[in-house]
């Protein structure tokens, strides 16, 4: 997940998407 983490960082408007996938999947 930590490859995950340090993508998203550097994207911050897929960041936001991916708050709401990972709520998905938790």
């Amino acid at each position: 997940t930590g490859i995950i983490l340090q993508w998203l960082q550097s994207d911050p408007h897929l960041s936001s998407v991916s708050h709401i996938v990972l709520d998905e999947i938790h």
